[in-house]
């Protein structure tokens, strides 16, 4: 299994104010949203087909924050999406009381890694003008966990003057043992 880091690089559709703030890697440019705003949202990742295919569990941490006021929104829902249909959905409506990671460990995804979206949908909070706040992202990425093919078995010998014998063909990984020992 092997692990490579992915960042948004797509708003595909949705309400959140300026969603090309949150593509790319986290540098402190969050969406716009102000006052007491509910957002749905969703973006996109490059295709990550290459790989290979999922394997475990795949991690996705949004970097979130509130607006100005001095209430807290929360993200009500994350919603991974795979090829268009929903794979995995959690609702436990997140309470964001600053800038924070909000950690996602997501279940379900099998196969290629391409055309993986998420969804955020979010709950501004009311009130007099100085309490209302709305969630903003600065960035979401995902750790993509994969393996990346088969490994096909290879023979060959180590003489004592530390060559080697065989062939190697093919996707493979090499696994030796040496004995230092002189005898």
């Amino acid at each position: 299994m092997a692990v490579t880091t992915v960042y948004l690089n797509a708003s595909v559709s949705g309400s959140v104010s300026t969603p090309n703030n949150a593509l790319g890697v986290a540098d402190s440019t969050f969406t716009t949203d102000s006052g007491n705003t509910d957002w749905t949202h969703r973006w996109g990742y490059a295709d990550q087909s290459g790989l290979g295919s999922a394997t475990g569990d795949q991690v996705f941490t949004i970097k979130a924050g509130k607006s100005a006021g001095n209430s807290d929104p929360t993200i009500d829902t994350v919603t991974i999406y795979q090829g268009g249909t929903s794979v995995y959905t959690i609702s436990t409506g997140w309470t964001i009381t600053g800038t924070q990671d909000v950690v996602i460990t997501a279940t379900g995804i099998t196969g290629s890694l391409a055309d993986i979206d998420i969804e955020i949908v979010t709950s501004g909070v009311g009130g007099p003008p100085a309490a209302r706040a709305s969630v903003i992202i600065d960035a979401v990425h995902w750790d993509a966990q994969y393996s990346s093919g088969s490994v096909e078995p290879i023979s060959g010998t180590i003489t004592s003057n530390y060559t080697t014998s065989g062939t190697l063909t093919g996707k493979a990984k090499l696994v030796a043992h040496a004995d230092f020992n002189d005898n």
